[in-house]
């Protein structure tokens, strides 16, 4: 089929010329078009790649936090343990001493007196021995929540 306009060949190339030329200026479009989208994934990747270090910096900070956090946190139980340990054998010092002093005479009179502070000392080492093992189990406790938040922290 035949053109029904008479075209000459100059006129002809230069419509083609013309195409070609726009097609090169679409083409080159396309391209940059294709290196900005690059470009974006790049930085897109390096934004995602920095975020993960970052979030993994952080992270590791976090646990090197929570490890000398629960670090001092055993020392306390230890700690506690020692006074515990302490108050104990105090106790048990005092027992014996009620001993002794239940063995004095009845007409001796510091008997009743010693054996008043005895049991005065007595009842306050019980009640700090039960305090300090209070305190401990609470501590305790939290050194396993952190335990736990460290096994998270590392999963994650």
């Amino acid at each position: 089929m035949a053109c029904s306009i008479p075209h000459t060949i100059d006129e002809i190339q230069a419509l083609v010329q013309k195409l070609i030329d726009e097609d090169i200026v679409r083409q080159k479009m396309v391209m940059e078009l294709a290196v900005q989208f690059n470009n974006a994934c790049t930085a897109k990747d390096d934004l995602r790649k920095a975020y993960e270090k970052c979030n993994d910096i952080l992270q590791e900070s976090q646990m090197r936090r929570l490890r000398t956090e629960q670090e001092k946190e055993y020392q306390l139980v230890n700690n506690l343990l020692g006074e515990i340990t302490r108050y104990m054998l105090q106790k048990l010092d005092h027992a014996e001493e009620e001993t002794r002093v239940r063995s004095l005479p009845f007409d001796e009179p510091l008997r009743s007196f010693s054996l008043k502070t005895l049991h005065m000392s007595s009842e306050s080492d019980t009640r700090i021995s039960n305090i300090s093992e209070a305190a401990r189990e609470e501590v305790l406790a939290s050194i396993h929540e952190r335990e736990e938040l460290i096994k998270n922290y590392r999963a994650i």
